[in-house]
Parts: structure tokens; sequence; C-alpha cells
């Protein structure tokens, strides 16, 4: 396996953290159990050194799940990501299937006046076909941030496997 750079950890982290905050920016009042469930179109998305490849020409969808609770002193909930249908081409015209699932939570106080986590598990695959290699991504990431802004708990852990 090999750690990834910086920079692809930064945007994996920040992708989880627009995640969380696109979750509690869902138009809804004080109540339980509120779900948002769609799927998005990933056509045209290009990925940058993947086994040290180019991939383009992707289609597909991701779905996406997002539910949430908030009572009077907290919000909590949680995130499903996952590929449907995702189909890649790398440079030399090799065809691969996306697939895999990311899944995360959140839990934080309604009034800014306690202590927040946030806890995120990805595991996204892309199966080559043919004498394409095939690679396995998985991100692990928690964070807790106490009443008082201070980061107590910083935890990721990022790897790949290219076969």
């Amino acid at each position: 396996m090999m750690e990834r750079d910086g920079s692809m950890r930064r945007q994996i982290a920040l992708i989880a953290m627009l995640t969380m905050i696109a979750t509690l920016w869902l138009p809804t009042a004080a109540m339980g159990a509120v779900e948002d469930n769609v799927k998005v179109p990933i056509a045209g998305l290009v990925f940058e050194d993947i086994c040290g490849l180019d991939l383009t020409h992707t289609d597909g969808n991701l779905h996406i799940l997002f539910t949430f609770t908030e009572n009077k002193n907290r919000v909590s909930g949680g995130f499903h990501f996952q590929p449907q249908g995702a189909k890649l081409v790398d440079e030399f015209g090799r065809v691969y299937s996306g697939t895999g699932i990311g899944r995360g939570n959140f839990n934080e106080p309604v009034d800014d006046d306690g202590a927040v986590t946030f806890g995120s598990v990805d595991s996204f695959k892309l199966i080559g076909h043919g004498d394409a290699p095939s690679l396995l991504v998985q991100v692990v990431t928690h964070t807790t941030i106490n009443a008082n802004g201070d980061v107590t708990v910083e935890f990721e852990k990022v790897s790949e496997q290219c076969k």
C-alpha cells in the first residue's frame, strides 16, 4: 500500500467537510430523521494519476443519501455515497468500473455550545477490465472539536493499492 500525498489528503478532507456543511444547510425546520436522497451525474469528471494513469470519459451516477435529526440541543446525522453505473476510460482506451461506498456521520450542538464530532469511512474501487490495473482507495477520518473550539482528536488514514 502507498500513502497519498498531502494535497490529496486535503482534497479528501475538503470533500468530507463540504458534505457535512451541505447536510446542515438542507432546508428544514427542527425535526427528526430528515432525508435527502439524490443521484448526481458524474459524466465528464477527470481523475488524474490513478495508478499512474489519467482516467477520463466518465459516465454514471453518484447516489447520495443525507439523513439528520435535530432536537433542541443537538444535530446529528450521516451521509452515504455510492457510485452507480460508473464507467471510466484511461488514455489507452482500457475500461474501468467504479464501485464502493462512502459513509460518514456527524454530531454537533445546535447553539455552538458543545463538542462536535465528524467521522467517515470511504472505500472506493476502480475495477480494471482486461489488462487494466485495479485500484482500491480507503480513507478513514475522525475529528473531534471541544466546546472551546479546540481540535482534540484528528485522525486520518489514507491508503491506496494498485494491482
